[in-house]
């Protein structure tokens, strides 16, 4: 029995973090798109792994779509006082809130099953401090500033560089142009930030000057 009951124990820790997993970034990019809509933002597209719901004339479609990471959250600023720091955060914030629900109901779930010596209770406990610990950790790990399409670093490069609310604006209104049908050619000279230096290196996995310059030059091939 006790091996059964092991046995059990690790699969539910297993299903725990499978669905923290998936919820993780259901979790993140709503915590997103939440915290855009507070901050003056207008949701234009979500996607929860290759799952993409956009927001043309008022009607939300369904699309299939392939991309780097797993979830993504497009917003477009309705005025310039919109606040991408607000949006960016979150994410990670939503993660942590979530996770932290999610451990301390384990935590009574694996307290009330022990103290009863009832192991039902302890089994759903451990799918719930499996999804609990991954949530944590998305909040965690995307709030570092280590690598591209990290929010830690987005926020910082916001916070910290020169007009940095207004190049990640810029990138903004670029991506929700792109969301809603055109290609990189028809984007107009006014999406493009006037302040953009001229030596700035194109890269798409760069700052936010260099992924508004990688368009840039896109559009002007």
């Amino acid at each position: 029995m006790e091996v059964l009951f092991m046995v059990k124990m690790a699969a539910c820790v297993l299903t725990g973090i499978l669905s923290g997993c998936v919820s993780g970034v259901i979790v993140h990019e709503l915590g997103h798109l939440a915290a855009g809509l507070i901050s003056g933002y207008e949701f234009v597209s979500i996607r929860f792994f290759n799952l993409k719901a956009v927001g043309i004339n008022k009607r939300l479609i369904l699309k299939i779509s392939k991309a780097p990471t797993q979830g993504q959250c497009i917003m477009r600023p309705r005025t310039s006082r919109s606040d991408p720091a607000f949006l960016i955060s979150g994410g990670p914030a939503a993660n942590l809130i979530f996770g932290a629900c999610l451990t301390l109901a384990a935590c009574f779930l694996l307290a009330a099953g022990v103290k009863g010596q009832v192991m039902k209770e302890a089994l759903p406990g451990c799918v719930t401090a499996g999804a609990g610990g991954i949530n944590l950790a998305f909040g965690l790990i995307s709030l570092m500033r280590s690598y591209a399409y990290c929010d830690g670093s987005t926020l910082k490069e916001v916070l910290r560089t020169e007009n940095g609310k207004e190049l990640y604006n810029c990138l903004m209104n670029i991506y929700a142009e792109l969301e809603e049908g055109k290609t990189v050619g028809e984007l107009d000279d006014s999406l493009f930030y006037a302040g953009l230096p001229e030596n700035v290196r194109p890269d798409p996995l760069g700052s936010l000057a260099e992924e508004i310059a990688f368009f840039k030059e896109r559009r002007n091939v």
